[in-house]
């Protein structure tokens, strides 16, 4: 009978596949876990959902009295009050929190359940590190708060513009609706300086939105998605000021007929924009030295909507171009107009950009003394 046992190096090899085994079969162990708690994650939504649906039967009304077409959020607290749902199955982890909820839209009788998940790790009554699942969802498919009764919210991209820097902006025009968007809306836009209606220059513009076709927004629909229509608009040139884009709206409505329009105001008022097109003003700025082929100018430019120390100047001689901008200073360095004391008489010509380029000029004659 052999008794001899392990050698160390049999030992070592041993240990050694024990080792590469174990790095093989963790990540598949921990694959398995992570997907049984996904798994959860997604068996908890539908019980989310089960219980909005029983939400709805019992307040319907409530949520949205006779109407055919609506949109209302139902809470986690509401579902908690009324016992039609428990906390998650996974340990040291709550989904009680204000991102839990379920988004009911109701089109024409028919009723779209869109839930969401909030949760974190559970420490003592707080929770911490709230992830919501699914995750990337567009935020208008989860939000009721829309003031129109059609259930439309307008947006901007850029939603506003913080510091007058740009001369214009192409603004894109986002129109989202649980609804739906009936085809053929007639919009008109302009940019006013108050919200009363009016706007720069009478100056109204149609604009130009691509509707989906109703299978498609139905589609959509049905799926709690919602529909996402987008426009491009550019400002109009020469305006200057905080503006607004003004909408008038003639029809617009969702696919079930209903008006987005409250009563007898047709406006929607977005921004504001905040536009430059004014140059800068060159005052009474005006030559310094005479008795010299190498004159210093005075300049006292004001911008009404750029800072003198955000400013750039420009100068040349006997030109009207100019390209190389440096700092804006109240006066400027010798300028060489002549090597020589002839007589000769030049143009200086003096450019200030502010910081949304628009370009001031001046042009100072000079004659250069004769010796």
């Amino acid at each position: 009978m052999n008794n001899k046992g392990f050698t160390l190096v049999e030992l070592l090899v041993v240990i050694a596949v024990m080792g590469i085994v174990t790095g093989m079969v963790a990540p598949l162990v921990r694959n398995v876990q992570f997907g049984q708690e996904n798994r959860k994650y997604e068996t908890y939504l539908k019980s989310l959902v089960y219980g909005a649906k029983l939400y709805v039967n019992a307040y319907e009304e409530d949520l949205f009295g006779y109407e055919r077409t609506g949109c209302a959020i139902i809470t986690y607290e509401d579902l908690i009050k009324k016992k039609l749902v428990k906390d998650i199955d996974i340990k040291d982890v709550s989904c009680h929190s204000e991102k839990t909820l379920v988004k009911v839209v109701k089109f024409d009788g028919q009723y779209t359940y869109v839930p969401q998940l909030g949760c974190g790790n559970k420490i003592g009554e707080e929770l911490q590190d709230i992830t919501v699942y699914p995750a990337g969802r567009n935020i208008n498919v989860l939000s009721c708060d829309f003031e129109a009764l059609a259930i439309m919210n307008f947006s901007t991209d850029p939603e506003s513009s913080d510091s007058i820097d740009k001369k214009s902006l192409v603004i894109g025009l986002n129109l989202f609706s649980d609804t739906g968007v009936n085809l053929a809306p007639q919009i008109e836009y302009g940019f006013s300086l108050s919200q009363d209606g009016t706007v720069a220059n009478n100056m109204w513009q149609p604009l130009n939105i691509s509707i989906p076709s109703i299978k498609e927004q139905k589609g959509k629909i049905v799926n709690g998605e919602g529909v996402l229509v987008n426009a491009s608009l550019s400002t109009f040139g020469g305006i200057t000021g905080v503006y607004y884009l003004v909408l008038r709206i003639s029809r617009l409505q969702d696919l079930a007929g209903r008006n987005y329009t409250k009563g007898d105001n047709p406006y929607v008022y977005l921004g504001p924009f905040k536009l430059d097109n004014e140059a800068p003003n060159f005052n009474d700025s005006q030559i310094a030295s005479f008795n010299t082929n190498k004159p210093k100018i005075n300049l006292k430019v004001t911008d009404n909507y750029s800072n003198a120390k955000d400013l750039q100047m420009c100068i040349s001689v006997d030109t009207d171009i100019c390209t190389d901008y440096v700092k804006y200073k109240t006066k400027t360095n010798a300028i060489k107009v002549s090597p020589n004391h002839d007589g000769s008489t030049h143009d200086i010509y003096v450019f200030v950009k502010d910081v949304a380029g628009n370009i001031g000029s001046k042009k100072f004659e000079y004659t250069v003394p004769s010796v």
